[in-house]
């Protein structure tokens, strides 16, 4: 309060420099504060940030209002609108939580917070003339954009706590695909052990977060990350197998039925949820395909079925090859899945071409799209194992799918490895398919 009575003494360009100087560092200090947690009676956490931000916001407005000066107001409230951006991109533009609930309740605290902005931005613009107007409305938009942005974000993150659970705290990686659950699981209990761990997550997230459209991300983010799993987990499956050039089932006819059971499974608990039903079919469609390519009784079908894969899993040729050929190790017909691909390699690039031409932006964190997009993880899996064929040592540099908490550096130098095999590899891949071409090709 004495600070506030010795800057209302100034007057006119000499208050504002002050006030400035104030304003920054009170902003600073309202940020560092340690804030209180909550936890309302329906069970969602938050903390005080968003009200120990907009207390101090209000107290530095009244105190420009008490200038009288309209000029002054304008320029001391959009200087405390940008410390506050300032300030929050610092602390949580990359912020890692270290637990579920410290997640949720800033997922929380940055949509109340979106909602507060957007509030004070109306009242600010009212009465005010174009100019000022125009300038208040942009940054305060961006303010919005940015908090409900950092909201979306929180809430992507509560996934690498169903992950770190599922890969740490249940035996599901270890039992899935395994003799056990060919021979002895007869009942799917591997996944619907999958399914539970899901379905525990997500009540808990409900509970925690309290806005319906952040609990709805987290769902779809968690139904997403299941048929990831399950697939980078047949994918696994074939690449050890073919390391040991052993046989990846005792008998391939159960394998598969034990497959069309559990995708069954995945498919009726997601399906079970309103809001999932029908975004999430899609989705479901291409495990179902994932699983019918398996069983196709000939090159013929198999081709056609390489085609949709395509189309499903990104449209990356390098991958698609890759992909298909660990499908049909898992059936012992890996030359048939050679032979098809290269009959259909055309065909793959005008769907390439189409696909790119109708694809828009993504603005999913890029880590962790990689856990709950098909064609991203697909990408980055046979990517990660380019890097491992070719450069050895690098490959160990680089985090697993489960590290999606990484360091931001870490990610980028992950990236660029994989980059720099993928050329590599491209170039070989392209080298191979004109020698075919010319191979086919009839002499005149």
């Amino acid at each position: 309060m004495a600070t506030k009575a010795k800057l209302t003494d100034l007057q006119g360009e000499s208050f504002l420099t002050h006030f400035q100087k104030h304003a920054f560092q009170s902003v600073r200090n309202a940020y560092a504060t340690e804030h209180n947690f909550y936890e309302a009676l329906d069970g969602s956490v938050s903390t005080s940030l968003a009200e120990d931000v907009f207390s101090l916001i209000q107290i530095q407005r009244s105190v420009l209002v008490e200038q009288g000066n309209d000029r002054v107001f304008d320029e001391g409230m959009l200087f405390v609108l940008k410390c506050v951006q300032h300030e929050h991109m610092e602390r949580y533009h990359q912020r890692m939580y270290v637990t579920l609930e410290e997640t949720c309740a800033a997922a929380n605290d940055f949509l109340r917070m979106s909602e507060k902005m957007e509030k004070l931005v109306e009242e600010l613009t009212t009465q005010r003339g174009q100019t000022e107007r125009s300038v208040f409305v942009s940054l305060g938009d961006d303010l919005v954009h940015e908090l409900s942005r950092l909201a979306v974000q929180a809430t992507e993150r509560t996934l690498v706590f169903l992950l770190r659970t599922i890969q740490h705290n249940t035996s599901i990686p270890q039992m899935i695909f395994s003799a056990a659950w060919e021979e002895e699981l007869i009942q799917n209990e591997v996944v619907k052990e999958l399914m539970q761990t899901i379905d525990d997550y997500l009540s808990t997230v409900k509970r925690y977060l309290s806005d319906d459209i952040l609990y709805n991300k987290a769902l779809w983010m968690a139904a997403n990350a299941c048929i990831c799993f399950y697939v980078r987990s047949l994918i696994q499956k074939a690449d050890a197998c073919r390391r040991r050039r052993d046989h990846p089932f005792i008998s391939t006819r159960r394998a598969l039925l034990r497959m069309s059971d559990d995708i069954a499974i995945i498919s009726e608990y997601l399906e079970s949820h309103p809001e999932l039903s029908r975004r999430i079919r899609p989705d479901l469609d291409t495990l179902h395909l994932i699983r019918e390519s398996l069983g196709a009784p000939d090159i013929y079908a198999l081709e056609s079925f390489i085609i949709v894969l395509h189309k499903r899993t990104g449209s990356d040729s390098l991958v698609t090859r890759q992909f298909v050929t660990d499908l049909q190790w898992l059936v012992g017909q890996v030359e048939t899945g050679k032979e098809a691909f290269d009959h259909v390699q055309s065909d793959l690039k005008m769907v390439t071409d189409r696909v790119q031409e109708q694809q828009g932006q993504t603005s999913m964190c890029k880590n962790t799209s990689q856990l709950v997009r098909l064609d991203d993880m697909l990408r980055a899996l046979y990517e990660d194992r380019l890097v491992q064929g070719l450069l050895p040592v690098c490959w160990l540099c680089l985090p697993t799918p489960a590290e999606v908490t990484g360091e931001p550096d870490e990610q980028k130098l992950a990236r660029r490895f994989r980059q720099i095999t993928r050329n590599v590899a491209q170039l070989a891949f392209r080298s191979q398919s004109s020698a075919k071409t010319e191979e086919q090709m009839p002499l005149t």
